[in-house]
This record gives C-alpha cells, structure tokens and sequence, in this order.
C-alpha cells in the first residue's frame, strides 16, 4: 500500500506556515491534533492498486485523518489502468495515471465495474455474470463508455439519471454543456444482488417478511468465487464528466482523466460521441468499521469553482461552472436551478449554471494538507488535478461534537457522522447544506405494503440501488 515516510514537524511548519499561517496548528473541528496537518511524504507503491478493506486505525481509534488518507487510497486503486480481459481487474504491470501511445488516459479499474442500468433489468430478470460485455447502443459489444444509465427498454427514471443530480435538476457548465453521469457497483457488490437475487424486488421483500434479509459484504468477509483484487466489500462509485467542446485545447484537456463516450440524448438514442473529462467522483465503501453509515469520500476537477495555479499546467479561461473573475450566489450557491429533464422530450436550451464554493469548502487545514500531499504524489498524472473535498464518516477519535442526522418522528434510526455538510458541487449543486447520510438514511431494501416503524436500522443499507429493482412477479401477471 502507499509508502508514509514520517518526518519531523518543524520542517512541515517550514514548508506549509506560508499556507496556513495560524490554521497550521489548529484541528479540524478542534479536536485533530495539530500533528496529523501532514505528518507523512507520500509515495506510490507497487502494490496501491489494491483495493484497501478498511480504514487505518479501525473503528473508536480512527481520527479524521485516517478517513481521509483512506479516501484517497480507495481513490488511488479505483483509478488504476485496468486489464481489459476481466471486468474490473487492475493492471499490475502497469501505474496509476498511464497513458496509451497517443497520449490518452487508460481505462481504469471502477470504469469497468457494472453499471446500475446492468443489474436492475425490466422485470426483475437475472443479470447473469459478472465478466460478461455491456451492450453497445447497436445491441452488441460495448467498447467505448456509453454515458446514460439507460437500457433498451427505457423509462424515464433511468434515463434521466444520466442528466439530473440527486436533487432532480441537471448542471451545465460554462461552456452550455450537460453534465452527464454514472453510477458503478463494485464485483463484490453485483455479487451481492445475484447471489441473493436482490436484482428482483419480490426477493427484498420475501427476504424482510421472512426475517432473513442479507445485509451487504463489507470486505472483512471472504466470498467464494470472487478474484483476490474483488474481496473488498460493496463499493459504489458515481462520477460526473463535462463534454469538451470542439473547441478545448490539448492544454486544457490535461488536466482531466479524460475518455471518448458515446452520449445518449433525452430520447434515449445514441446521439453523439464525444471526448469527455471527469469532474466528480463520489466514492461509497462499506467496511468492517464504518458500516453504521458506511463511507463517503468526494472528489472534484480543481477548475470547477475557481482558478487555482498552484496545481501547476495551463489554466483555462474560467472555471467549469463560474466566471473568471468568480461571483458568489448568495446562500444557495448557485445562480438558477434548471427544470428537470423530461424523457421523450427535446433537452431545453442550454443555459450555464453559476456555481460558488459552499463554506465548508475553506474550513478544514487538515484536508488542504493531505490534499497537497496527494497532489504531489501524483504530479505528471491527470489524477494531480483532483482533489477531496470531503468525506461522512462515523465519528472520528476523540470528537466531541458529532452531527446526529434523524427525521422527526424516528422513522428511520437516526445516525451519528463526522461533519453536517459535505456535498460535491457537479452532483449536489443545488442541496449543499447537508451531508451524503442526511439522504442516504432513508436507503432500505424494498419493504411489503405496510410494513411497521419505525423501521429497523439492521434493514437500513443507506444505498437506494436495491429500489431500482423490478418484480418479477409482476411482470410474470403482465404476460398473461
């Protein structure tokens, strides 16, 4: 795994007291000791392409650091070229941030994992193996990312996944670009959904009215079948890309993992391809440790919100979703919310959306450092342009003032985390004000009709994937 080589404290004041003046010694929250602001040099192994099982430090022993050092090594293995002969599989022979002979990114390992418009299928049929191709828009293979969570048998729901945010509106950035999306499980996972066949909704609720429902793998837990580099328990990934416009330069482009996709207009046709940059990076882990709540680490482009030179390469014009020079939006942090996207129907007119960074963004030292130390790990890499910009985690060591997230009236168990606000501008533009649990709370299997509250927190999977499975037994009365 990654290589930390301590180092004496008073050389990182040296390096780092320009940047954070007073905030080097202070904690984030008040209580992270000043010696975790980087007590580390960081290099890459030649073993970081596993995948980590937990955070360091496990549990009650946590402190924030960790979560955060743990984020970036899921990043770190999640973006490891992958080997195309096996969904998911990293290439070992290989380093992160590779590049083909024409000087494009390599695929990487969570871009091959199954889409969720791959397990969930019409009628709760079996989404058979793991390693078999995804269909491309012509029913055959797919080679190159086709960027709309949408199937051949379309509903409006999946397909505007690939346009709208959590919230039910698009984003478009500066160029009059949609944001396009997609959301990832890991074989650990899509194992899960077969194995117990949660792929068809009457399996959930057979499985809650029988008392036997099976709660997720979280990677402490050997399972049978599964390759070595997939035995990390459920994982989920969604990322969020801009399109390039014809006009991008090579110097831009740069400073993106970047990729060719086909995009899938609001029909649900095939309509462009497009080369496309990564600007968003949500990474979902559930692990020994943090399965109360399981694990939230986010990570964004660094031109989305402003202009920031000491990331080093060409600078764009202006950021991806504000001016140059920035303007803030007030409270809501952006400057109009867009109407939902309407299957079947035209895209409206493309009008961009101004974004400005939420408070939090500016207020945690401790996340500014290991963001530096990470940065530089990966200079000469795409990957030197992202940076995390929070995770929700349980409760790190020795925090005295958790953030409890619960509903009035205790229908759903209430949830202790680290922090009340982390939200990724290019997924959650227009709800920053809360935390990935604040809705991830209310994630549970499919329940029978009536089923009592409050309801049980052994039931609560703070995931909402398994509601994106259909009945079979409905479909079964449909034929008939």
């Amino acid at each position: 795994m990654l290589k930390i080589k301590r180092i004496p404290v008073f050389f990182l004041i040296a390096f780092f007291g320009l940047l954070f003046a007073q905030d080097f010694l202070s904690s984030c929250g008040g209580n992270t000791p000043a010696g975790q602001i980087i007590s580390a040099v960081l290099q890459i192994g030649s073993d970081d392409w596993k995948m980590p099982v937990d955070v360091n430090n496990a549990g009650k022993n946590a402190t924030q650091a960790d979560y955060y050092h743990f984020g970036w090594q899921s990043f770190i293995a999640a973006n490891w070229p992958a080997d195309p002969t096996y969904r998911g599989k990293p290439d070992t022979t290989k380093r992160i941030g590779a590049l083909d002979a024409q000087g494009n990114p390599l695929s990487v390992v969570w871009e091959a994992w199954q889409e969720q418009y791959e397990i969930f299928l019409p009628g709760g049929k079996n989404p058979g193996p793991w390693n078999q191709p995804g269909e491309g828009c012509d029913g055959g293979s797919l080679g190159m990312k086709r960027l709309a969570a949408f199937s051949k048998t379309d509903t409006s729901g999946v397909v505007n996944d690939a346009f709208d945010e959590a919230t039910g509106q698009p984003l478009i950035d500066q160029w009059s670009q949609y944001v396009r999306y997609e959301v990832r499980v890991s074989e650990s996972e899509y194992n899960y959904y077969v194995t117990n066949s949660y792929y068809d909704a009457d399996s959930q609720i057979v499985a809650v009215q029988q008392n036997r429902f099976v709660g997720f793998p979280k990677g402490n837990q050997t399972i049978p079948g599964l390759p070595a580099w997939s035995q990390f328990g459920a994982t989920e990934i969604k990322a969020s890309w801009r399109v390039f416009p014809d006009n991008a330069t090579a110097a831009e482009k740069s400073r993106y993992f970047r990729t060719k996709a086909i995009l899938v207009d609001s029909y649900g046709n095939c309509s462009d391809t497009a080369e496309v940059g990564l600007i968003g990076l949500h990474i979902l882990r559930l692990t020994p440790s943090t399965g109360a709540t399981w694990y939230w680490a986010s990570f964004e482009q660094v031109d989305n919100l402003s202009l920031q030179p000491q990331f080093g390469g060409t600078l764009p014009a202006h950021p991806n979703f504000n001016t140059n020079p920035p303007v803030m939006y007030g409270d809501s942090g952006y400057s109009y919310k867009p109407a939902p996207i309407k299957y079947g129907q035209p895209l409206p007119a493309p009008k961009p959306v101004g974004v400005s960074a939420p408070p939090f963004r500016s207020t945690d030292p401790l996340l500014d450092s290991i963001n530096m130390a990470y940065n530089k790990m990966l200079a000469g890499t795409p990957f030197q342009f992202y940076q995390m910009i929070g995770t929700v985690n349980p409760p790190y060591a020795g925090q005295t003032n958790p953030t409890i997230d619960s509903v009035p009236g205790n229908k759903y168990p209430a949830v202790a985390v680290n922090t009340a606000q982390m939200a990724n501008s290019t997924m959650e533009t227009y709800g920053v004000k809360s935390n990935c649990v604040t809705c991830h709370m209310f994630g549970y299997p499919q329940l029978p009709p009536n089923y009592p509250t409050p309801y049980s927190s052994s039931l609560q999977v703070f995931t909402f994937l398994p509601g994106l499975a259909e009945s079979s037994g409905a479909a079964a009365k449909k034929k008939k």
